[in-house]
């Protein structure tokens, strides 16, 4: 029971730490230049460039709960690691081929550069 609450708790902070991050990036904070320059050439790095360019800044954060045993530690690296690897998945697929984004009606990251 803790594992799969500590899974679905690591999902769920790593779909809110995706998007804090990103409009962290927005407003330059954080890669802002890196960002930019990604917006305007519209270019994926692929998956496995990716998932490390997600998982590693972040790899600190799979720590705490190890504190709490082992349930807890294994449920939340589970939970951020698949996170971590859907969402280096979608980036690559809405930038190499946006139209099978099957999970959006219209890709939603293909017009988020559009936006730019």
């Amino acid at each position: 029971m803790i594992t799969a609450a500590f899974f679905l708790l690591g999902l769920l902070t790593g779909s809110f730490a995706e998007y804090a991050v990103h409009r962290l990036m927005h407003a330059g904070m954080i890669r802002g230049k890196r960002h930019a320059e990604h917006h305007r050439d519209a270019w994926s790095q692929g998956f496995w460039p990716d998932f490390l360019d997600y998982l590693l800044p972040g790899s600190p954060l799979l720590l705490p709960p190890w504190l709490l045993g082992v349930g807890a530690g294994m449920g939340w690296t589970a939970g951020a690691v698949l996170w971590t690897a859907f969402m280096a998945y979608a980036h690559s697929l809405q930038h190499d081929n946006p139209a099978a984004c099957l999970w959006t009606r219209m890709p939603v990251h293909y017009v988020h550069h559009r936006e730019q």
